[in-house]
C-alpha cells in the first residue's frame, strides 16, 4: 500500500515536471519567437517589395527588384542591417508614413499594409542593430 503511495507521487510529480518544461518552452520568450517574428516582419518586407530598394545583410535580403519600374527602385537606398541602431520604432513608423524626413527627404513610398503588418514590420526594423557593412 505504501510503495502504490510513493509510485502515484513520483508520477504525479514526473507529470507536472513535464507540464512545467513544455509549458516554459513554449511561453518563454526565447530565441525561437524571435526568430518566427523575424520570419514573418521578413516576409512582409518582402511582400511589400521594400527589397526593391533596401538590403538587410543581416537578414540575408539582398535587393530583388523584381517587377518594379526603373523609377521605383532607388539604387541608394541603403541596408538596414542597423536600423534600430539609429531610430527606434516610433521614429520608423513616422518616416514610413512620410511624416518626417531623413536628410531632407521624405521616404519614398508610404507603407500601404495593414496596421499590423506596420507594427510587426517597424519593431522588427528597430530591433536591426548589426553594423552595417
Amino acid at each position: 500500500m505504501k510503495r502504490d503511495k510513493i509510485s502515484l507521487v513520483v508520477v504525479i510529480m514526473g507529470a507536472f515536471a513535464m507540464v512545467g518544461a513544455i509549458t516554459l518552452a513554449t511561453y518563454s520568450p526565447g530565441v525561437s519567437l524571435a526568430q518566427d517574428n523575424a520570419a514573418v516582419a521578413s516576409a512582409i518586407f518582402k511582400d511589400h517589395e521594400c527589397w526593391g530598394c533596401h538590403t538587410v545583410q543581416s537578414a540575408k535580403i539582398e535587393l530583388d527588384v523584381g517587377d518594379l519600374e526603373p523609377d521605383e527602385v532607388d539604387e541608394d537606398a541603403p541596408d538596414l542591417s542597423d536600423a534600430g541602431l539609429k531610430h527606434d520604432q516610433e521614429w520608423i513608423m513616422q518616416y514610413l508614413k512620410k511624416k518626417v524626413k531623413l536628410n531632407d527627404e521624405k521616404h519614398e513610398k508610404k507603407f500601404r499594409g495593414t496596421d499590423e503588418e506596420f507594427e510587426t514590420l517597424t519593431a522588427w526594423l528597430s530591433a536591426l542593430k548589426t553594423e552595417a557593412k
